[in-house]
């Protein structure tokens, strides 16, 4: 099947540059002829996008206390060597303002996905011991059962 998928596939890409070496070379026989490395099979690095995964609150701390340039020194030793000049009492309260703002979120989300199923807020509000969905309280108490199975 990997066969089949890697010659059927646009792209092929390994999940680190050493994880697309090793398949380029585990697969060359694929592509008789072609030198190892230009077997078609890359990779991504696994990795994020600082910018789009920090929060602007803790972006802006950053900024104060890491200097503008973190942002494009993201992976440098200089850059988070002054991590340690972040008093730990504001890091701490960017951190719980942002708790706050997950919590926030996920209530007006949580509520937003209740109404929509017809749920009272109490259904999604109140801790439950099981992950398995109780009945919906608006749900009516009578209904009748199918008379005949679905087809």
């Amino acid at each position: 099947m990997t066969a089949l998928a890697l010659r059927l596939s646009a792209w092929r890409n390994g999940v680190s540059r050493l994880h697309g070496d090793v398949s380029r070379r585990m697969w060359q026989l694929l592509w008789s002829g072609v030198p190892e490395e230009e077997v078609p099979i890359g990779y991504v690095t696994n990795g994020i996008h600082a910018e789009s995964f920090i929060s602007s609150d803790l972006a802006g701390l950053f900024d104060r206390y890491l200097g503008a340039d973190w942002r494009s020194e993201v992976g440098g030793e200089g850059v988070w060597g002054r991590v340690n000049t972040i008093p730990a009492a504001e890091l701490w309260r960017t951190h719980e303002r942002r708790r706050r703002g997950l919590s926030l979120w996920r209530g007006s989300s949580c509520a937003g996905s209740a109404r929509s199923a017809g749920r009272a807020r109490q259904t999604w509000l109140a801790p439950t011991k099981s992950s398995t969905p109780k009945p919906s309280p608006s749900a009516s108490d009578d209904a009748s059962p199918p008379t005949s199975a679905p087809r």
